[in-house]
């Protein structure tokens, strides 16, 4: 995930069906936990689980709309993300982009 400057920040692209990410910086792993759920884990962590997460979906089909995506749960060193599909269920979308801002 990648904010404040290489110190402070992070970044990550991925598709779920195929990890590992497609570009990232300060980001030990990827994984997959489950359909539509996906940990991001840190080279090295945040100084709290304090810090801004912002994550955005890539969907290539028509059945897009009412898509989303959340963070289910953050601490210092790592964060997860959901992404659903309209139904409410979890779904893996096309690509996940990940950015996280804090101290370190």
């Amino acid at each position: 995930m990648c904010g404040c400057g290489p110190a402070g920040g992070r970044f990550a692209r991925v598709r779920p069906k195929s990890p590992p990410p497609q570009a990232s910086f300060n980001v030990a792993s990827i994984t997959k936990v489950a359909t539509g759920q996906l940990r991001v884990t840190f080279t090295t962590a945040f100084s709290s689980a304090n810090y801004a997460t912002m994550c955005m979906l890539e969907i290539t089909n028509a059945l897009s709309e009412g898509r989303s995506i959340k963070v289910d749960s953050q601490t210092s060193g790592s964060v997860t993300l959901n992404s659903y599909n309209a139904s409410a269920n979890l779904a893996d979308p096309t690509a996940i982009s990940v950015v996280g801002f804090g101290d370190q």
